[in-house]
């Protein structure tokens, strides 16, 4: 396997983690939730109650760290599989909340999702074999606000047996979302987490009442937590990368802190979406070489600390599956896979991460296939030398019909979906169809064939109880 991808040197690593702590020391951050400025302060976190704002010593951020794993199990609900967040693996995902969706069926855009789209996105995201966890990618427009996430929760867990990631809309949201979790998978839910909390920590260095509230319930409960921040470079952090990485840092680091002063046996993700500001436009930029070059930094400093690492990746800006979709979307999840960040989200969402596109999902799916055998490089021993069969069949040797094509052809060659490979004169018989059309056809199939998990009897209508 090919070693991991780098962008900064140890002494630059140490620089910005010297600025993170720094910041947390001396400025602090504000916590719009009276317990968890009470845990802090009782942890040794100096609080200015008037303001809310807690600073925090170097040893409450090295106690946390030692109190950390770096390996986080998370598993898919039926058993088939546990994704082993740490170390070099690396795993795909979908990402949430767009406001928008693009019609697979007919192409255009509309706002406002519903639940029927959350549905079909689930069910096409259990169907790929790429797609390794499950964070749901629409904000629903046909629920109460407040409630959202809960049928976010709901949604998923009826409608995949992958690991879920989502957010939760503080201490009651994420008392429901573990009630949920109880009822589909009683005791294992928990021992064997087949969710994790997702938790923003709000730039510039605000942690929101309903983001607090969350860590304190997952952390009690023992519930995998995914703490991130999105610092955008020029906007709400330094427009410098070294100084957005120092604030995000910041913020994700008092997160994690938060939750070991609660519980310090929490497992805990590194999670960053630091991003840059597009200057002329005033939007963000996902799909820039900042944002691919951010990734790496980030999965850096998880690393530095020893952590499983989490952000966003395989994301764009363009609004359609076209050539700018394409090359934005290979480099922002080449280059944070080839950094070995352990769980990259962002598939299925075009538009600065705002719009739902199936027909982006299942090509994302081909992308993180691609990607998986980048990853792989080039294994050399005897065997794959072939020194032996190239002696035997010599100059002009045909190696086609050759056991030793049979034996390793799968391995070592990546076998693509919707790429297409055939040529012209097959392509134009074929009603020479594009990528997009292949992707619609290949939504109808999974919409087809997929089927809904397993639930206990009742499960569905005691879930609904807690909406």
């Amino acid at each position: 396997m090919l070693s991991p991808a780098s962008v900064l040197d140890e002494g630059q690593l140490e620089a910005i983690s010297n600025t993170s702590l720094r910041i947390l020391e001396r400025v602090g951050v504000t916590v719009h939730e009276p317990e968890a400025l009470s845990l802090l302060e009782k942890a040794g976190a100096r609080v200015d109650w008037p303001r809310s704002r807690a600073t925090i010593p170097h040893r409450l951020v090295s106690e946390a760290l030692c109190q950390s794993s770096p390996v986080v199990s998370l598993y898919w609900r039926d058993g088939s599989r546990k994704l082993e967040v740490g170390g070099d693996n690396v795993y795909f995902g979908t990402i949430g909340f767009p406001t928008a969706v693009v019609d697979w069926s007919s192409g255009s855009y509309r706002l406002s999702p519903t639940s029927a789209d959350l549905q079909e996105a689930v069910r096409v995201a259990d169907m790929m074999e790429n797609v390794d966890f499950i964070m749901p990618p629409a904000s629903l427009s046909d629920c109460p606000a407040g409630r959202m996430d809960r049928h976010q929760w709901m949604i998923s867990f009826l409608g995949s047996e992958k690991h879920i990631v989502n957010q939760t809309f503080g201490r009651q949201g994420a008392q429901a979302a573990l009630a949920m979790a109880r009822v589909l998978g009683g005791k294992a839910a928990l021992s064997r987490p087949f969710l994790t909390f997702l938790v923003s920590v709000t730039s510039a260095l605000t942690l929101r009442q309903d983001a607090a509230e969350t860590i304190l319930e997952g952390a009690r409960a023992g519930v995998p937590l995914c703490i991130y921040s999105g610092p955008m470079a020029g906007a709400t952090s330094p427009v410098t990368l070294a100084g957005t990485l120092a604030q995000g840092n910041a913020e994700a680091l008092a997160g994690i802190v938060l939750a070991k002063v609660s519980n310090p046996g929490v497992p805990v993700i590194y999670g960053s979406w630091t991003r840059a500001m597009d200057m002329k436009y005033a939007n963000v930029a996902f799909g820039s070489p900042e944002f691919a070059l951010l990734r790496v930094a980030s999965c850096q400093l998880a690393k530095h600390y020893g952590l499983p690492s989490a952000g966003g990746g395989i994301l764009c800006d363009s609004k359609v599956p076209d050539a700018q979709f394409a090359y934005e979307k290979m480099m922002t999840a080449l280059l944070p896979a080839m950094a070995r960040m352990n769980m990259i989200v962002g598939m299925g969402l075009v538009g600065h991460e705002n719009v739902l596109s199936l027909e982006g999902l299942v090509i994302d799916n081909e992308i993180a296939g691609y990607v998986r055998r980048a990853l792989q490089g080039v294994s050399v021993d005897e065997e794959r030398l072939a020194f032996d069969l190239i002696e035997r069949l010599g100059p002009g040797g045909q190696f086609l019909a050759e056991d030793h094509t049979l034996r390793h052809f799968r391995q070592e060659l990546w076998v693509p979906d919707l790429t297409n490979r055939e040529g012209h004169v097959l392509w134009l018989q074929g009603g020479s169809r594009d990528i997009r059309d292949r992707a619609r056809e290949r939504i109808q199939e999974c919409l087809s064939g997929w089927e809904a998990p397993r639930v206990p009897a009742g499960a569905v209508q005691e879930m609904a109880r807690f909406l």
